[in-house]
């Protein structure tokens, strides 16, 4: 009985859709998911190293561990651009050389000139703001 009826009919194929639409959406992600564990398992890698890196300067004066954080830092720079360029590729993202460029100079240069804020600049801030605010509040009364 329940066959025979129209919508149930029409239910059917829709249903019989979306399972096809699912099977190919799975088979897609199973793929990626292939290679994507790759990438994980790289990104765990440097940061399993990262911690071996900190745990070695540890005991270190300043300045030793100033020095070899500052070697780690290029061993890390030159991992990390490797596995993003492979990345890149592998997807077939089209992002010019330059544009790749531009995008580290840009970090290098917004890293030379940000400004450190200490707590002076904080409590200043703050102070001043404060006063504003109980120089309304007296002008209001």
């Amino acid at each position: 009985m329940i066959l025979r009826n129209p919508n149930f009919q029409q239910a059917v194929v829709l249903w019989d859709y979306l399972q096809m639409y699912n099977d190919t959406e799975a088979d897609k992600n199973k793929n990626k998911d292939d290679d994507g564990e790759d990438v994980l398992k790289s990104i765990l890698d440097d940061a399993f190293l990262m911690n071996h890196y900190v745990m070695d300067a540890a005991p270190l004066s300043k300045r030793e561990q100033k020095d070899l954080l500052a070697e780690y830092a290029v061993v890390m720079i030159h991992n990390q651009l490797q596995r993003i360029i492979k990345l890149l590729l592998d997807s077939k993202i089209k992002v010019s050389d330059q544009e790749i460029l531009d995008m580290i100079l840009n970090q290098i240069k917004s890293a030379r000139t940000k400004k450190k804020i200490d707590t002076a600049d904080v409590k200043s801030q703050f102070k001043s703001e404060l006063e504003e605010y109980l120089n309304r509040t007296q002008r209001m009364l």
